[in-house]
C-alpha cells in the first residue's frame, strides 16, 4: 500500500486518540488543533512505515500520534517540565495531608527552589518574545545564533559578510539590553 492509502485507512485511529486527549485538556484548546496534530503524527508514521503489516503499523502509529500530540502540548506550556513535575508533587502532598493554605504552598516553593526555576523561565520567555519584536534582519540573526549557528554560517545563509553579522548581532544585543534595563527599572 502507498503512504496515502495507509493514512486514509488509519484516519479514524488518529481521530480516536485526539478525542481521548481532548477530554483531558482545557476547553481553550480546540478539537481541530489536536486532530490536525494527530493527523500529522499519522502521516509521519505512514510515510516512514507504510510497508509494515497492519498490526505492526497500528502499534507504530499509536506511538507516533501520541508523541506528536504530547510534543505539541509541551510547546504550548508556559512552565518548564521540572516545575510542572514539582508542582504535581506539591499538590499531591497538600491534598493527601489536607493542607490548602497559601503559606504552606509558599514554603514548598521556597524549599524546592521553584521560584528560581520560574524566574529563569520568565527571563527566557521574555528574551524569546523580545527577539520576535526586533527588526527582521536582527531577528533572523539572533534566531540563528540561538540555534547554535556560528557567524560564518549565518553570513553565508544571509549572503553578507561575517563582519556584517557581527554588527547586526551587536545592534540586537544593544536593543535587548536596553529593553531589559527598562524592564528592571519598572
Amino acid at each position: 500500500m502507498t503512504p496515502g492509502e495507509v493514512f486514509e485507512r488509519h484516519r479514524a485511529l488518529a481521530h480516536r486518540i485526539a478525542m481521548g486527549y481532548l477530554r483531558k485538556l482545557p476547553r481553550s484548546i480546540e478539537a481541530v488543533e489536536i486532530q490536525t496534530v494527530a493527523l500529522g503524527g499519522l502521516w509521519d508514521a505512514a510515510l516512514r512505515h507504510h510497508q509494515l503489516p497492519d498490526a505492526e503499523f497500528t502499534a507504530m502509529a499509536l506511538v507516533r500520534i501520541r508523541g506528536a500530540i504530547i510534543d505539541d502540548l509541551r510547546t504550548r506550556d508556559d512552565f518548564p517540565r521540572r516545575a510542572r513535575k514539582t508542582f504535581g508533587k506539591i499538590w499531591q502532598i497538600l491534598y493527601s495531608d489536607g493542607f490548602s493554605t497559601t503559606e504552606t504552598i509558599r514554603q514548598f516553593t521556597v524549599a524546592l527552589n521553584i521560584e528560581e526555576d520560574l524566574d529563569q523561565h520568565a527571563k527566557i520567555r521574555w528574551l524569546t518574545d523580545s527577539i520576535e519584536t526586533l527588526p527582521p534582519q536582527q531577528r533572523t540573526v539572533m534566531r540563528a545564533a540561538f540555534e547554535g549557528k556560528i557567524q560564518p554560517e549565518i553570513a553565508k545563509e544571509l549572503g553578507v559578510t561575517a563582519a556584517r553579522v557581527s554588527q547586526i548581532m551587536g545592534a540586537a544585543r544593544e536593543t535587548l539590553s536596553g529593553r531589559w534595563q527598562r524592564k528592571l527599572a519598572d
